[in-house]
Formats: structure tokens, sequence, C-alpha cells
């Protein structure tokens, strides 16, 4: 993982997740730290703020597969619920793909680019991380990745 990646994304170890949610289709949410203000949308963001965009993921445990994206909400809304009040032990970031794992106190949330390329039609991001500072680490698309400072509209 790069060294800038990691610098920016070790502050987040040890924060508890708040507020794990589905969004539109597999998209999922999860928020770190204080809530923050202005208020935007149903979920007050925290100061550190996950979206799992345009990827496939799993949830998983010693046991096994816990729930996929791909399986029915009624499924993956307990799973997704599951990593709340869990802390962030670790980041695994594999290159050249940003095949992702984060892990969560005896939970495991793998994330899977679906798009290997930029040149594709409608290419999207993998996962983005809000930090307190107002940057956003954009993991995607394809296997590249970027820092950039937040806009100030809302995003999920």
């Amino acid at each position: 993982m790069s060294s800038r990646i990691t610098d920016l994304i070790e502050p987040l170890l040890g924060h508890e997740a708040r507020a794990p949610r589905l969004l539109h289709g597999s998209n999922l949410a999860i928020d770190f730290g204080r809530p923050n203000e202005p208020f935007v949308g149903p979920v007050l963001q925290g100061e550190w703020h996950l979206w799992i965009a345009m990827a496939a993921w799993r949830i998983e445990r010693s046991e096994g597969v816990v729930a996929g994206s791909e399986d029915p909400r009624p499924v993956l809304e307990p799973a997704v619920g599951m990593i709340g009040g869990r802390r962030l032990t670790g980041v695994d970031i594999r290159m050249p793909s940003l095949e992702t794992a984060f892990d969560f106190d005896g939970l495991r949330l793998l994330v899977f680019p679906v798009h290997s390329r930029r040149d594709v039609p409608d290419p999207a991001e993998h996962w983005l991380l809000r930090t307190p500072a107002g940057d956003v680490v954009t993991a995607g698309p394809g296997s590249e990745w970027s820092i950039d400072k937040a806009n100030t509209g809302g995003w999920h």
C-alpha cells in the first residue's frame, strides 16, 4: 500500500464503526468518530466516512461467510449491522487491484473492485474515505487511487 494512503488511514485504526448502512443497491456506508455538522441526509455522518461504491463486497468471520453484496436485503441488513460498535483494527489494500480488507474486531469486510480499468463505460470508484481534515481517499476506478479535498456538497 502506498505510504501516503497508509498515513491518511492509520489514524482511523481503533475507531468504532458507527451507523453502518446499506444505501442504493449494494452501496455501503460506515461512519467513525464524532458526528459531523452540518447534517446531510438521513444519517449524521462521522468525522470519518467510508463509502463502498461500485464494488462487490463480503462480510466474513472466522466461522465463515456472513453475507455477500448481492444477497437479498433481508440477509444484508443484519449482516451490515454487525459491523456497528466494532473497532476498525486493520486495513489491507492490495496493489495493483486495490482489493481491500477492512478488519473489525472479529469481522472482515472484503471489497472487490468490479472495474479493472478506467476506459470502460461508466467507470466508477470502488470505495471512498473522507477524513476529518477533509481529504478524500478514492480507490478506483481500475487500479488508480487519488487523494483530493472533499467538495462542500453532500455525498454518501
